[in-house]
Parts: C-alpha cells; structure tokens; sequence
C-alpha cells in the first residue's frame, strides 16, 4: 500500500520532470482541453441524429401481451352470454407498419444527416486547429519569457559586477561616488527587472498549463526550440497560401458540406407535398378459460313418433353431447387472426404548411451559401494580414537586428570611456539602457516572426513543430 501511495504522488513529478515539446503540448490540450471535450460531445449527438435518420427506413413493428380477469356476473368473450363465474382471459398481438413511397423524403434525409455528420467532423478539427494555435502562441510566450528572463538575469549580474568594480576604485579614490551610487540604483533596478521577468514567465507557464487542462507545477518547463535562421526563412504570396488553405482548412470543407446538407434537406421538404404510400399488418389471437369444446360422447335411442294407423314406435338416434374446456394451445391456433393493408395519403391542403416548410429551406440554402462565402472571406482576409504582419515582422527583425549591432558596438566603446573615467555615469546609463531597449525589441520581433511564421505555415496545412 505504502508502495502505491508513493507511486501515486511521484506520478505527477515525473510528467512534470521531462519537458514538455510542442507537439507534446498540442497533443495534451486536444486531448483534455474543455473546448474540446465539449465539440466531442456535439460529435457523440450529430453520429445518433445520422445513426437514427438510417433507421427511419425500417419498418415499425410493435408487439403487447394482456391478461385480466373477470369475476362474477360477466359476459364471456367467446359466446358472448353471461356468465357467473371467475373468467381469465388472455391476447396476445403483433403489428408493423412501414413507408413503401415518401417521395424521396426518407433517403434525402439520410443524406443530409450524413452530411451534418461529416460537417460536425470537420468543425471538431478546425476547433482542434483553434486550440493548437492558442497552444502555440503561449508556448512561444514562454520561450519569450524565459528568454527575457535570461537577458534580464545577465544584465543585472553585469551592472552588480560594475558596481563592485567601482567600489574598489571609489575606495582608492579613483573616481567620485556619485558614479557608485548611479551604478547601485541601476542594479536595483536591474534587480525588479528579474522579480518582473519571473513573474511573467511563472504566468506565461501557467497560461499553457491551463491550456492544456494540467496542474501548476513548478517543474514544468518546455523544450527549448532552435534559433531562428533569418536568412532562411520562406517567403510567402497571398494567393499561393489561399489556395493551400482552401485545400486543407477544415472550416471552408465543412460549409462545403452544411451547403450540401442544406440542398438536401430542401429536397425532403418538396417531398412532404407528395403522396405517402404505407403498408400495416397486425396478427393477434386470444384465450378464455370459460371457453368450451362440444365432444359426441355416443348415441342414444329415442322416439320420435309413430307408425302411421299403429302403435309402432319410430326411434332415432341422438348424439350425446358433452363440453369440456379447451387447450391454451388449441386457443391459440383457432382464434389466431391476422390482417394486411396499404395506405396512400394525399397532402391536399395543408394549411400553408408545406409550402412554408419549402420556402424556409430555401432560406436555409441561400444562408448556408452566404456563411460559405463569408468563411472564404474571413479565411482570404486572415491570410492577407497574416502574410502582411509577416513581411513586416521580417522587416522589423531586420531593422532591430542592425539597430542593436549599432548599439552595441556603441555602448563598447561607451564602457572602455567610462572604465577610463572619460565618461560620466548619466551618459554611461543612458547609452546602457539604449542597448537595453535595443535587445528587447530584437526578442520581442524575434519570436513575433517567429509566430507569424507559424501562423503561415498552419495555413498551408502543415503542422505545428519547430
């Protein structure tokens, strides 16, 4: 038991103990994720609707079973006279009926269920694709903020290092005070710098935990993905990615079929103006226990009458007659009856029903089209932007990449000045916290590329890895 115990509160350590890929995270949050179990169950009840749409095209067949009793004065079902007795009776019957001529109405509306049905699938995948996108963007914001964590870490360990360094020549009268103190408020302001980049990293962990339906742990970390390589990067046209989108994404697939659906479903309202051609048939049978058999149980010799002009006696023969109850089987098979029909039902006036039941599906088509060209719209409009925010984030990336070689290369010779005494602290800062702003800028466009080349590549149906 002790063993099992252990086992049960070590579990949660190990998950947490190996880090966690993309593909791992994406794959945990389609599997537990709230959305997601929800669309499962939106599935579970489109498969049934389907499921029950096929068997509207069996027959019905019903069968019941009676017994009562009857005491006293009551009327015998089988001679239909009275009787002063305690009388059981039984029935037993069977019946069916089904639909030879619908007008197409039963088969179109398999069709269209089985439309739904393939609809209610693809709208399940594109609510996978929805999440695995929100999987990705926090994953990328954890790398982000342990990224910025590092810097942050690196950058106060260096102005602490300066500070210590400029003690030693405050203490040997080499340089003035008033550099050590800046040098001091700049480290302590390094210092909530981290406290901040931390927090922002427990959240941005946290944020991905939730997505993926796990609990908060502090040994939950994620693989750390390659470095971008600028100069590799695709390069991507708006009409290319459109037409792959098209191809892959499964929102536009499932108006293609909600549209078809929709056509069918206007098909079994045209049919509800036709005729309907039904067939029934029923068999039932019944048993009394007051019912009674007649048995010749011989003859007897009786007069009749005599001879015409004497007193010979003419005899005949008469039948002894005696009853007995009859069998529950023999029951059965005497009063076994059955009956066969047909029906034809004509719609002659409705009372507006049917038509309105036409022009309502109508509706319904013209709506389905309307909500496929509007996904199409969307879908071309999402990836004009996202193609746009892309090249502009390949320009941005390049822009701060140069910006911060310029910096840093001005905030070298900055720090050989300063260390000579040739530059005061202000101006030693303030180029510090150009270079400062300067790496910030290159990580936030590093990994905002990042996502927008991810985003693209989604588009063009493949997954999401690094």
């Amino acid at each position: 038991m002790k063993i099992l115990l252990s086992l049960f509160f070590l579990f949660p350590l190990c998950v947490f103990a190996q880090p966690w890929d993309l593909v791992r995270c994406i794959e945990q949050a389609q599997k537990n994720n709230l959305s997601i179990k929800q669309a499962e169950l939106s599935l579970e009840q489109q498969k049934m609707s389907a499921q029950v749409a096929k068997k509207q095209q069996f027959p019905t067949v019903n069968g019941s079973l009676g017994q009562n009793f009857n005491f006293g004065r009551s009327i015998d079902p089988f001679t239909n006279t009275f009787e002063n007795t305690t009388i059981r009776a039984n029935n037993a019957s069977v019946s069916g009926s089904g639909i030879l001529y619908a007008g197409g109405r039963i088969r179109n509306n398999i069709q269209a269920e089985q439309l739904n049905l393939q609809a209610s699938e693809l709208d399940f995948k594109a609510i996978q694709n929805n999440i695995a996108l929100q999987v990705t963007n926090a994953y990328l914001s954890v790398v982000f903020a342990k990224e910025s964590l590092r810097i942050a870490q690196d950058r106060s360990q260096r102005t602490n290092d300066q500070a210590e360094r400029m003690k030693k020549m405050v203490d040997a009268g080499a340089n003035s005070k008033d550099n050590y103190l800046n040098l001091k408020a700049q480290w302590a302001q390094e210092k909530r710098n981290v406290v901040s980049a931390e927090n922002n990293l427990t959240l941005s962990k946290l944020t991905l935990e939730q997505l993926m339906q796990l609990p908060h742990s502090e040994n939950f970390d994620i693989v750390y993905p390659a470095a971008i390589q600028p100069s590799a990067l695709p390069s991507f046209s708006i009409d290319q990615v459109v037409k792959d989108a098209l191809e892959t994404q499964p929102e536009v697939k499932r108006e293609i079929e909600r549209l078809k659906a929709a056509e069918k479903l206007l098909d079994v309202a045209k049919a509800s103006a036709l005729p309907t051609l039904s067939a029934f048939g029923s068999m039932s049978t019944v048993y009394s226990s007051a019912a009674k058999s007649f048995v010749n149980n011989g003859f007897d010799t009786v007069p009749i009458g005599y001879v015409f002009g004497s007193q010979i006696p003419v005899m005949s023969l008469s039948p002894r007659i005696k009853t007995e109850g009859k069998s529950f089987t023999n029951q059965f098979t005497d009063n076994l009856g059955s009956s066969l029909g047909f029906n034809l039902s004509i719609p002659l006036f409705t009372a507006g029903n049917v038509q309105r039941s036409i022009t309502s599906a109508k509706i319904n088509v013209e709506r389905a089209k309307l909500n496929q060209l509007q996904t199409n719209n969307n879908l071309y409009q999402s990836i004009a932007q996202s193609v746009t925010n892309y090249q502009a984030a390949q320009k941005d990336y390049d822009a701060d990449l140069a910006a911060l070689d310029a910096q840093k290369e001005s905030f070298s010779y900055a720090e050989k000045r300063f260390q000579e005494g040739l530059l005061n602290t202000v101006d030693y800062l303030n180029l510090k916290n150009n270079l400062i702003a300067a790496e910030s800028n290159l990580l936030q466009s590093k990994y905002r590329l990042w996502l927008r080349l991810k985003i693209l590549e989604f588009y063009q149906g493949k997954p999401l890895q690094f």
